[in-house]
């Protein structure tokens, strides 16, 4: 696609006009969930369900609709393996979540407990981790190493009788309560960064900008995201720096946020590999990067769309 020809350089300049102009935003947004535990067959219809995961999952889904809940199978694809590991695609997973519910009950959600709470402090903050009762007062190397180590990070650490009802479990049912009552307050009222410095990119902050370029240009594809948004921002390219402000060892690529967005079920992604943000969804007005007075929002996706239609142009997503 022409981006010269269909997005003019007084389009851009327009819109340029309406982001927000100071550093941080109160905003609402969903919570994000991100759910980790056991394998399960997606073959077998209703599996999932059956998990602890899904069941925390439907029972969430079915209380409130300010919490979307993630899931590693949802967002990893094996020709990821190219560009990045499963261990540090669920590194950034979990960066810009809000919160890691993790069920340590297999070998993988060990490893994922473990990457968790000696990797990033900051996960730590924000990480609910739910083990098996019986092993409660075990001397073992999960209770002392990674647990002692989350313990004192500020994770959150229960035991519940995983032969039992999930959520007959007082405990838990507890702390699921809390992070439902927590979303109903303002959908997650919070206080966000504005990306500003193209060297210090915050994932939390760029990924709702992400979602609001795709609000107002949609349908678009990938390439023209990343695109739109070094124009409007007037970045000659970015670097992605997590929570605590340090630089991501391995590459974070811009359309992974695409990928979590997707598997959040924010955005819809077309047989074309253009993005959609949902009809639901279009009626959010509180806005990160950009701060539309009334209705200047609408008239400028009706503008954009008129010169789409325009000039007929072929959308194709690209990484």
């Amino acid at each position: 696609m022409d981006n010269q020809r269909t997005y003019s350089d007084s389009l851009i300049a327009q819109i340029r006009k309406n982001l927000t102009r100071t550093s941080y935003k109160f905003i609402t947004f969903p919570k994000l969930l991100f759910l980790c535990g056991k394998k399960f067959d997606r073959e077998i219809i209703g599996d999932y369900a059956k998990t602890n995961r899904g069941v925390i999952n439907n029972y969430i889904q079915a209380r409130t609709e300010n919490i979307f809940c993630i899931l590693s199978e949802d967002c990893w694809d094996n020709k990821l393996l190219n560009e990045i590991d499963l261990l540090t695609f669920e590194e950034f997973l979990a960066e810009v979540s809000d919160l890691i519910l993790l069920f340590v009950e297999s070998m993988g959600s060990a490893c994922e407990l473990g990457a968790f709470s000696f990797k990033e402090t900051s996960f730590c903050k924000k990480l609910l981790i739910v083990l098996d009762r019986k092993y409660e007062n075990d001397e073992s190397f999960i209770n002392q190493g990674p647990i002692a180590k989350a313990k004192k990070h500020k994770s959150k650490v229960i035991y519940v009788d995983y032969d039992k009802a999930l959520l007959m479990d007082r405990q838990i049912k507890t702390e699921i309560e809390k992070i439902i009552e927590s979303s109903k307050i303002l959908s997650h009222f919070n206080t966000r960064i504005i990306n500003k410095d193209e060297k210090k990119i915050e994932l939390n902050s760029f990924l709702i900008e992400i979602f609001e370029i795709i609000k107002l240009f949609q349908p678009i594809g990938h390439a023209d995201i990343v695109e739109l948004y070094k124009k409007i921002k007037g970045f000659n390219n970015f670097e992605f720096v997590k929570s605590n402000k340090k630089i991501f060892r391995n590459k974070i690529l811009p359309y992974y946020i695409l990928i979590f967005l997707k598997g959040a079920k924010l955005i819809e992604q077309d047989d074309n590999n253009n993005y959609t943000v949902p009809m639901k969804f279009m009626s959010q007005s509180d806005l990160l990067m950009f701060s539309f007075a009334n209705t200047a929002m609408n008239r400028t996706r009706s503008r954009i769309l008129a010169r789409k239609f325009k000039y007929c142009d072929t959308y194709n997503g690209s990484k």
